[in-house]
This record gives structure tokens, sequence and C-alpha cells, in this order.
């Protein structure tokens, strides 16, 4: 147990500045809050080519760039597999839209609206937590 939750530490301490990063890419109008059209407009350009789908591929491409300098990369992707996983409802292999724009309910926890920092920094650490375990 004590191995677990030294992993969960490392993780979320390495996983810091990404998660902040990720915070203020999406909040567009640095209001320090991201709004579900902020999240809309910027989880659906992770459909890169434009098809309505998002094949696990092409999250974890668009993972991996979210996530690039994290040092410990190989449990970032895991995390980012997690997402997909949870997000993918109907567990076709592929997120649709309003499955991607579903997501916006993990980061807005009090369902006000808006995800502050730290609603958006515990659901990045929640994403993680299932690896470790």
């Amino acid at each position: 147990m004590l191995k677990v939750l030294v992993l969960i530490s490392v993780v979320s301490l390495c996983a810091g500045q990404v998660w902040l990063a990720s915070f203020n890419a999406l909040d567009t109008n640095k209001d320090q809050s991201v709004s579900q059209a902020e999240f809309d407009v910027a989880i659906v350009s992770v459909d890169t080519n434009g098809d309505g789908k998002v094949p696990e591929a092409e999250w974890m491409s668009a993972w991996r760039g979210i996530t690039a300098g994290n040092h410990n990369q190989a449990v970032t992707d895991k995390a980012g597999k997690n997402i997909f996983d949870y997000n993918d409802k109907n567990k076709d292999g592929v997120l649709s839209i309003a499955e991607l724009k579903g997501m916006y309910s993990v980061i807005d926890t009090n369902g006000d609206g808006k995800s502050t920092t730290t609603e958006f920094a515990h659901a990045w650490q929640d994403s993680h937590r299932p690896i470790t375990g």
C-alpha cells in the first residue's frame, strides 16, 4: 500500500507542470476557470481529420502533444489511455464528439459551468490513480 501511495505522489508531482500548462491552454480568456465552451473548442480540435470520430491513436497523439516534457511519459501515457477508455462509453474504440464534450463533467466537479484550477488538478490526479492499483 505504501508503494502505491508513493507512486501516486510521484506521479502527481511529476505531472504538476503538465496539468497547469494544460489548464492554462484551455483557459483562453484567462479568467482562471475553464468554461464548457472553452473546453469544447479545444477538445473537438483533437479530431484532427474532422470526421467526428477520435480513435485511440488520434487521441493518444493529441495526449502526447499536451503532456510532452513529462519526465515519466510512460505513466502519463497510461493516464491518457485510462481517460480514453473511461470516456468511450459505448466501448467501440472511438470517441464521438458527444463523448469528447462529455469529458467536461469530469473537470467541472461541482457542475457550476466553471472548472477551477482546484477541480482541474483533482481530475488530473484522478486520471492517474487507476494505473497505480
